[in-house]
């Protein structure tokens, strides 16, 4: 007894949380705080080193290195800022898309983005720096979250207009900044926007079978 009502309250929690977006929040963090929450003597460029994105690192066949980059930051803000426009505009995407093409939209943004800035590393062969953050994947789900807004309306209330001046926004302080990897913003907006058609054009088809997997 105390098994199905287990079961059923994880579906019930399944479908009505955005519960992709709180674990993708929460590993971020953990890979942010989790060395000084444990103990673990490892300091920030340490971490960094092992998992950000460098161009050694790829050609030496570390190509675990375009996830993992992904949930390393940095800094407090660094995080805290990604984390902010993930919190706001993920669970609002997740909602339209479903928990999994949600979740694939995100890592297939991270990973793209990551890959082209690997790519940017060799043409420019630029060895010495080192790339990291959520940026990417945050990128891609505004990508998704603009698709959604320029094929339908419900976005969960935002409009393509303030998509339009939200990634403007972004795009233009990322450019003012001091070491922001722009390429991989746009990279991840671009990958954000084609997976996003793709599951929303996908999601809005007719179904002859009511019950959607994707959710």
């Amino acid at each position: 007894m105390l098994e199905s009502e287990a079961i059923v309250n994880f579906r019930w929690i399944w479908r009505q949380y955005p519960v992709i977006t709180i674990f993708l929040v929460g590993v971020n963090a953990l890979f942010f705080f989790g060395p000084d929450l444990f103990g673990i003597p490892a300091a920030l460029y340490e971490v960094l080193d092992g998992g950000g994105v460098t161009l050694t690192g790829v050609q030496d066949g570390e190509f675990y290195r375009v996830l993992t980059a992904a949930f390393l930051h940095f800094d407090i803000n660094h995080l805290m800022g990604n984390m902010l426009i993930l919190a706001v505009l993920g669970y609002r995407l997740e909602n339209i898309l479903g928990h999994i093409p949600y979740l694939v939209l995100y890592l297939v943004s991270a990973v793209g983005a990551n890959l082209v800035s690997v790519f940017v590393y060799f043409t420019t062969n630029d060895y010495a720096v080192i790339s990291a953050g959520a940026s990417g994947a945050v990128f891609g789900v505004c990508g998704g979250m603009f698709a959604v807004a320029l094929l339908g309306r419900d976005a969960e209330g935002i409009s393509l207009q303030q998509m339009v001046l939200l990634i403007a926004l972004t795009l233009v302080s990322g450019y003012l900044s001091v070491e922001v990897n722009n390429v991989a913003h746009i990279s991840g907006l671009v990958f954000g926007i084609l997976v996003g058609l793709v599951f929303y054009l996908l999601k809005r088809r007719p179904k002859k079978n009511p019950y959607n997997p994707w959710q």
